[in-house]
């Protein structure tokens, strides 16, 4: 407690008082309080015994910073007035049940991102004990960038997330796939003149040994899951729609596939999508006749949500992109058109929107979006693309990879961010070089394909 305001006949003071006040009720003083004398009458009366306070007397405190008291978890607690030891005067005890800030929290209720510091250090991490510094946002990888921002088993730089690698060694991983437990990929194998080497295969989302999940494999195509199977195309001379257990099993076909003629997949809860010679199709999960949802000969990658499925379309010298409902049934709807060159190999929907790329690999490229309903195309982002042009969107953010690595901007647009800077290894090969990229509600994850064939599985916390 500090020093408490005293009357006297004169002026108010503030004094704390070590000895007792005796039935004059002032300090100093020879005469009656408020006589004038020049004394310091007590505060409280001739039955106090010290000028702080009467004992027993209990007020409220709180000896935090000022304006903490009553903000987010902090608050005020109380302090009885005790006789002092040999009866020489009173004063509060100790402050019980107050709640106070750890050392250095500003205990403002901003909570993460609040902005409100104390003595340098971030605002306190209102998704852990409500009022605990959250450490350095630089290095922390409990807290990179913000409060609470978990790196997932990632370090942490500069208040960015460092990917995590879930596999490594992997013999030309090609596709990938995530649902609530588990990431899948494709691997197309060793190559060469001996039997078909391709593999499928599955990591839990916290990485851990990989698991074969099918083996023997001609180039599979894609990869997909609902979570109760996974699903591909195999084979380039007699292809075939799989599936297996996401627990493991053996694999059986689901559908036939023109040879050759498939690009991607994709899979909801009830069927299973994919492009090929003929165009759109889907088939049931649990097999069937395949349904031709748009006649398209020249029908590349293809992209899914709630009520359609996006594909390109690029015929000679154009890039289209299209729509059809997800149970066929009406024409396709043609969302944009362009005399241009279409890279082929990524089309994503997202936040209202589909999102693609135009330019060539090795070129110069052209991240565009246009909203599912049609509208006007939005540039998002012009760069140098040195690899397979990849995207990935949430509500929140575009992703995509370019020369200096992994990048995001706002769905509407605005200023890019990096995420990764891209880096090489020591024979001088792009480290992060990705082959294809998927996203969950927590993470990033991508397969890469080093120089030497053998690629990785990696994850990526969101920022």
């Amino acid at each position: 407690m500090g020093a408490r305001w005293a009357w006297t006949s004169t002026t108010i003071v503030a004094v704390c008082c070590a000895v007792a006040c005796g039935s004059s009720n002032n300090l100093g003083s020879s005469g009656a309080p408020g006589s004038g004398d020049g004394g310091v009458d007590c505060i409280h009366g001739p039955n106090f015994t010290g000028c702080s306070c009467q004992q027993g007397e209990t007020e409220v405190c709180y000896t935090g910073p000022a304006g903490t008291a009553g903000v987010g978890a902090c608050r005020a607690g109380t302090q009885t007035c005790v006789l002092a030891s040999g009866a020489s005067g009173a004063s509060f005890g100790p402050c019980t049940g107050q709640v106070l800030p750890s050392a250095g929290e500003a205990c403002t209720g901003a909570g993460d991102g609040g902005g409100v510091t104390d003595a340098g250090l971030p605002p306190f991490d209102a998704t852990s004990d409500g009022f605990a510094v959250c450490g350095s946002v630089t290095s922390d990888p409990k807290n990179c960038g913000r409060c609470g921002h978990d790196c997932l088993g990632g370090a942490c730089q500069g208040g960015l997330c460092q990917p995590v690698v879930l596999a490594t060694g992997q013999p030309n991983p090609q596709q990938i796939a995530v649902d609530g437990a588990n990431v899948y990929w494709t691997n197309y194998g060793a190559g060469g003149s001996g039997p078909p080497t391709g593999t499928v295969m599955k990591v839990a989302l916290g990485g851990g040994t990989p698991v074969t999940l099918a083996s023997g494999l001609d180039t599979p195509v894609g990869v997909a899951s609902d979570g109760v199977s996974v699903y591909w195309i195999d084979g380039t001379t007699s292809s075939a729609l799989k599936k297996v257990p996401v627990g493991g099993g053996s694999p059986t076909v689901v559908a036939s596939v023109p040879a050759g003629g498939s690009d991607s997949i994709a899979a909801d809860a009830q069927r299973i999508y994919w492009t090929d010679g003929d165009g759109i199709k889907s088939v049931p999960v649990a097999g069937g006749a395949p349904t031709l949802l748009a006649a398209d000969t020249s029908a590349s990658y293809l992209a899914i949500d709630a009520a359609s499925v996006y594909w390109l379309d690029v015929p000679l010298g154009r890039c289209l992109v299209k729509k059809v409902p997800l149970a066929g049934g009406t024409a396709p709807v043609t969302l944009a058109s362009a005399n241009q060159y279409c890279n082929t190999s990524h089309i994503q929907v997202g936040a209202g929107s589909v999102y693609w790329m135009t330019g060539a690999v090795q070129g110069n490229a052209t991240l565009l979006g246009v909203p599912v309903g049609g509208g006007s195309t939005l540039s998002l982002e012009s760069y140098l693309l040195v690899w397979t042009p990849l995207i990935g969107v949430d509500t929140a953010h575009v992703y995509w990879w370019e020369a200096g690595g992994l990048k995001m901007a706002p769905p509407a647009g605005g200023n890019p961010t990096v995420l990764l800077a891209q880096s090489t290894d020591d024979a001088g090969a792009a480290i992060y070089t990705p082959n294809s990229m998927v996203l969950d509600a927590t993470s990033l994850y991508w397969v890469t394909n080093g120089w030497n064939g053998k690629g990785d599985v990696m994850r990526l916390a969101k920022p």
